[in-house]
């Protein structure tokens, strides 16, 4: 019989002790020099233009780099993971050696029996059974196998020690030398959950535990890095017709005025008529046209404030490939406008 005393609190109110039962712990994520690091994240946070050279310390290629690659939730998906970082993995020329917990090796023939020593069954519908991560070092380590098993045994230490059930492999055939890792999530008595913070605490091992095998890495948070302006999306139409759009995206360098009379359409010029300036938007339709057409069909019938803000009318003639088209030769003519349009403006400068 146990003589561990049973604690009514711990075992029904699991929220406030889950972060505990996660076998790796550290205090603190921050750095050493906490008002430097304090000082770097404000900044950071309320000046998008603050530049990449104030963070030049940090080394991106030595970052740590651990990475959830799936979850398994029966014994068949985890017989798949088991094969594929085994075989199938891309680039792997021949068979790759599986370990678990207590440094065996299993083979091929060994894996259902290694799989039903998991005893995966779930509990309730949906439950993640198995994680399989990744955790990889930059190009320059140059990692043996042997090497890679030996980190992986002291990484995985925790975990063993705390009774949860795993396999990993070594691979050193692509740029980055890796490991992967299956991990059961349950060892009976406690669940892991792989968060945000988990996640980091896992690079931070690998930071620990390299270390003792002479290799430095990092392992900053995303602000400490990405010191750069945010990257502001573009919206659909930058994307759709790009050299129309930075021509036209500034209405108060608008390019100048160019003569298309010479495109004889009568389903066009009835469109044009709609807006307060018939030439800029039979120049705008043309110019998107010959880059998109397909895009200035759309925004001609559907959201023709492309081409002008404030309209004479909101029922335009429809303007389709049926009724409009132009030939190869008429559209080289518009791209030499353009071209000679932008010379001008250049000259101007």
């Amino acid at each position: 019989m146990s003589n561990i005393e049973f604690d009514f609190f711990k075992a029904h109110i699991k929220g406030l002790y889950r972060d505990r039962d996660f076998p790796i712990q550290y205090k603190s994520f921050k750095r050493s020099n906490e008002a430097t690091y304090n000082q770097h994240e404000a900044k950071f946070k309320n000046d998008v233009s603050y530049q990449k050279t104030d963070f030049s310390s940090f080394n991106k290629s030595h970052e740590a780099m651990f990475k959830i690659a799936s979850y398994t939730y029966s014994s068949k998906q985890t017989y798949n993971a088991i094969s594929y970082i085994a075989e199938h993995s891309k680039g792997l020329e021949k068979p790759n050696n599986i370990l678990d917990e207590s440094y065996n090796s299993i083979n091929k023939n060994e894996f259902k029996d290694k799989i039903e020593d998991f005893n995966l069954e779930q509990k309730r519908k949906n439950e993640r059974l198995m994680v399989h991560f990744i955790v990889s070092f930059p190009k320059d380590c140059n990692l043996t196998k042997e090497q890679l098993n030996k980190f992986a045994t002291e990484y995985m230490k925790p975990f063993g020690e705390d009774g949860f059930k795993y396999v990993y492999t070594a691979h050193t055939h692509q740029a980055r030398s890796h490991i992967h890792v299956l991990l059961r999530l349950s060892n009976g008595h406690k669940k892991l959950n792989f968060r945000k913070k988990e996640i980091q605490n896992m690079r931070i091992h690998q930071v620990e535990t390299a270390k003792k095998f002479g290799i430095e890495l990092t392992a900053s948070r995303c602000y400490e890095r990405k010191i750069d302006k945010i990257p502001v999306k573009k919206t659909l139409l930058e994307r759709q017709v790009p050299n129309w759009y930075s021509r036209y995206k500034n209405p108060l360098n608008s390019p100048s005025p160019i003569d298309y009379s010479w495109i004889k359409s009568d389903q066009l010029n009835k469109w044009s008529l709609s807006f307060n300036d018939p030439i800029m938007a039979k120049q705008k339709f043309l110019e998107m046209y010959i880059e998109h057409p397909k895009t200035a069909f759309y925004y001609a019938n559907n959201r023709p404030n492309i081409f002008e803000n404030d309209m004479n009318s909101t029922n335009l003639p429809k303007i389709t490939s049926s009724n409009f088209s132009i030939n190869q030769e008429q559209i080289n003519r518009i791209k030499w406008a353009i071209y000679e349009t932008k010379n001008l403006n250049v000259c101007k400068i």
